[in-house]
């Protein structure tokens, strides 16, 4: 008997740990490489039987699961353009019940490299910026359990591969393309083994779609809508499809003009700063029109320099110590003409690539905050109105507790 109070206690334990492993995990984080946000889901037809996924810095994926008796998270990342490896390790506090803001982590593109000593394989957690109810995810927006008019679906998102299983009898396979925002592949019914065809066009939290045993995807409707709602919601298919077939979406050729303004850079040197050192480097931005024929640039107002500011250390801002707070002049204002129909068009996508590499003197070798560059939806910047872009770095070295990062505010008349 008393073996078996035992095993009950331990089985009572794992299941509290399961449930409480969600809640304490899920949110939004920042990292040594950007900012991540995660949210688990639990069915056996996860991998080890659970999924931990979410947006990698706005154009990337992390998916993975639990391991090790849920002492680490490891899986798949995409970055944007390559695929590659990582492992978090779990702090103790995750069985202590408490709230998790770090982990110390590794990356790799062909292992994991847990446990290396170099420091350009660890990636770090370094902070909890949100709750889970903070999550919009906009990249990784396929994973997960969805509720379709078909059973339940599961779905892993790697970039824009997507994989998965339905109803417990068959697999799934698709490319997601966030331009048109449909997700096109096949299944297989594993039953009766036959493959069909699927096309799912995405609203964000929930999905219409089609299927059928050929191309023509003629055979009926097939539904869904996301189990943990998590995703940015995005218009529906039929809005899109009557202001389309009305003409309405390739008519009205109304123009906003927004306009994006340096606003502030900060660096945080910890090692060799002196009080009245300054910065110096260069920071910029280009916008851009993307369709499925391609990736066009749009030009700002004037045809301005693209970088907002190109500085030597023999031409450093004066007095900017570690941050700085710039005149609202033209000089660090670019404007871009946008036609209204276009962002709302759900086959055009107009991305804005922000870059800054940061230097900062200091007594001996200067700080050098390395080259970064994001590329964020001019959707998504609207909705923030003020943007942050940066990465920890000091004298080539990432470290945990330094950053360097640019803030621009956005706004339109």
């Amino acid at each position: 008997m008393k073996t078996l109070k035992t095993t009950l206690a331990m089985v009572f334990l794992f299941l509290g740990l399961q449930s409480s492993a969600q809640s304490l995990v899920d949110g939004k984080y920042s990292s040594t490489f950007g900012n991540i946000t995660m949210t688990t889901e639990y069915d056996k037809e996860f991998p080890n039987g659970s999924l931990i996924y979410g947006d990698y810095r706005e154009n990337g994926t992390i998916s993975g699961t639990y391991a090790n008796f849920e002492k680490e998270i490891k899986g798949t990342f995409f970055n944007g353009s390559s695929e590659g490896k990582y492992i978090f390790i779990m702090p103790f506090a995750l069985t202590a019940n408490k709230p998790i803001s770090t982990m110390n982590g590794f990356w790799g593109y062909t292992s994991d490299n847990k446990n290396d000593t170099n420091a350009a394989n660890q990636w770090n957690i370094t902070g909890k910026t949100g709750t889970s109810i903070a999550i919009k995810n906009e990249t990784n927006v396929w994973s997960g359990t969805w509720n379709t008019t078909d059973g339940k679906m599961h779905l892993i998102q790697v970039g824009k591969n997507i994989t998965g299983r339905y109803k417990g009898i068959g697999t799934v396979t698709a490319i997601y393309n966030p331009s048109t925002r449909l997700l096109k592949g096949t299944f297989l019914n594993q039953k009766i083994n036959q493959k069909g065809y699927i096309e799912f066009y995405l609203e964000g939290n929930t999905f219409k779609g089609k299927w059928g045993w050929n191309s023509n995807m003629a055979e009926g409707n097939w539904d869904g809508t996301k189990d943990v709602e998590n995703n940015k919601v995005l218009s529906k298919a039929s809005e899109s499809s009557s202001a389309q077939s009305s003409g309405t979406a390739t008519t009205n050729n109304t123009v906003t003009k927004y306009s994006i303004r340096l606003d502030f850079m900060s660096t945080a040197s910890k090692i060799g700063y002196v009080p009245g050192n300054e910065m110096y480097g260069f920071a910029g931005l280009r916008m851009f029109r993307v369709t499925s024929n391609g990736r066009e640039e749009v030009k700002n107002f004037g045809n301005k320099n693209a970088n907002f500011f190109d500085r030597t250390e023999n031409n450093s801002f004066p007095n900017s110590k570690s941050s700085y707070s710039f005149p609202k002049t033209p000089e660090y204002i670019r404007e871009f003409d946008i036609k209204n129909s276009e962002l709302n068009n759900p086959n055009v996508d107009i991305e804005v690539e922000i870059w800054h590499h940061l230097k900062l003197k200091t007594l001996g070798k200067n700080d050098d905050y390395k080259y970064v560059k994001q590329v964020l939806s001019l959707e998504r910047m609207i909705e923030l109105k003020e943007v942050s872009v940066g990465k920890s770095c000091v004298n080539g070295v990432e470290k945990d507790f330094e950053n360097s990062d640019i803030r621009l505010v956005i706004t339109k008349s």
